[in-house]
């Protein structure tokens, strides 16, 4: 079995190139590999690089793509229109993404593919689509073969036995993201849980929903995209844009009981200095505090960390 993390984007905003970015500059975008499974969260421009590294890999199978949005804010949407498995037609891809904005998912995501913002027309691409609106408490269960299911988390608890060879991705919604919140997923597979919360700040107390979310996970992935400074600057604060500081991230780590927490979604004014800094406050209040790098690996089956090299 194997149950990885990879990240391909950790910058947020807006894309930062540049000797000062070499921790990376592309926006948010994560994959998990469970088995043979794709799982992708968010498609910043780190999805163009993914998407290279998956038709790197392709011979005549086809290959399944689970891919789940937290919200649609173009840093998480930007590099879906040159993500290359898109235009494949032995590639089917999953979306999974909430309504926001009055609009659905496909509403949402199609938006930036049409003239006269983009030569191609989404419809135009030709790889299988799917696409799942979710909401709150939704629960998307992937068995053994890549098949899958929407369920709600309370069906999926009054089960007596879970199958340890099932993935299982609970959506849970931060209602206090600009301007109609955003999502945050739970990855749960063989006994293993991973909490994806970008784009998310904090509260008095620590984010309750969110540590009982996290409570005992093995990785907890969560914005830190402030230095506290920053964060309560006297002329321009940063509080209320939806993000977080190193301390909020620390906290939610801590109260959660979790084993390493990973930094993510870095301000794109931050250099590679201010992002080091960010992780020596945060390990002041939860040691096993990370900042994400481009092309950082994780295996939790190994509890190995590394750089991840495929060309």
């Amino acid at each position: 079995m194997s149950f990885k993390v990879r990240f391909w984007g950790v910058r947020g905003s807006y894309p930062a190139p540049g000797k000062d970015f070499l921790i990376g500059g592309n926006t948010t975008c994560i994959e998990i590999e469970i088995n043979n499974n794709i799982l992708i969260f968010d498609a910043g421009t780190g999805i163009i690089k993914l998407g290279k590294y998956i038709t790197s890999r392709i011979k005549n199978n086809q290959i399944n793509i689970f891919l789940f949005f937290t919200h649609y804010h173009q840093d998480h949407i930007q590099g879906l229109p040159f993500f290359g498995p898109i235009y494949m037609p032995n590639i089917v891809i999953n979306f999974f993404g909430p309504k926001l904005a009055e609009k659905t998912l496909y509403e949402n995501i199609m938006a930036n593919m049409y003239m006269p913002f983009f030569p191609v027309n989404f419809e135009e691409t030709l790889s299988k689509k799917f696409f799942n609106n979710i909401k709150e408490k939704d629960t998307v269960i992937i068995d053994e073969n890549s098949n899958y299911r929407l369920s709600e988390e309370y069906i999926e608890k009054k089960r007596e036995t879970k199958d340890k060879k099932e993935i299982i991705i609970t959506a849970h919604k931060n209602f206090i993201h600009p301007k109609d919140g955003s999502f945050y997923y739970s990855i749960e597979f063989d006994g293993k849980k991973i909490v994806f919360a970008t784009d998310i700040e904090g509260f008095v107390g620590g984010d309750v929903r969110l540590i009982n979310t996290a409570t005992n996970a093995d990785i907890l992935i969560h914005d830190s995209q402030y230095l506290p400074e920053v964060y309560t600057n006297k002329y321009y604060p940063t509080q209320g844009f939806g993000h977080s500081t190193p301390i909020i991230a620390a906290d939610v780590a801590r109260k959660a009981n979790v084993k390493k927490l990973i930094l993510t979604h870095h301000d794109p004014n931050s250099t590679d200095k201010d992002v080091k800094k960010i992780q020596t406050i945060a390990r002041k209040y939860f040691k096993e505090s990370y900042y994400a790098y481009e092309i950082m690996e994780i295996d939790l089956e190994k509890d190995k960390t590394s750089e991840f090299t495929w060309l």
